[in-house]
C-alpha cells in the first residue's frame, strides 16, 4: 500500500498500480493449455496464502476470475 487516509466519512487508499490484464483477458485469444493454468493458479494461491499470512485484505477478486475457473473446467472436460 503506498499512502491511506480519511476524509470524513471516506477510507483512501492509495496502491501502486500493476499492469498486465485480467484473468479474463488471457483467454481472449483462446483456450489456455492445462501446463499454464496450473502455473497461474499456483501464483495465485501463493498470492492468497501469504496475503492470509499476513492478516491482510483481499477483496479485489472479481467474479470474472471464478469465471475463469468454469471456462477451465470446461476446457477439461
Amino acid at each position: 500500500m503506498s499512502a491511506y487516509g480519511v476524509q470524513g466519512p471516506f477510507l483512501w487508499i492509495i496502491m501502486e498500480y500493476v499492469g498486465g490484464g485480467s484473468a479474463l483477458d488471457l483467454l481472449k485469444p483462446g483456450p489456455i493449455a492445462e501446463d499454464f493454468i496450473s502455473i497461474i493458479l499456483r501464483e495465485i494461491l501463493k498470492g492468497l496464502e501469504y496475503l492470509h499470512a499476513e492478516k491482510k485484505l483481499h477483496r479485489d477478486i472479481k467474479g470474472s476470475f471464478t469465471d475463469v475457473l468454469k471456462q477451465v473446467q470446461e476446457q477439461g472436460k
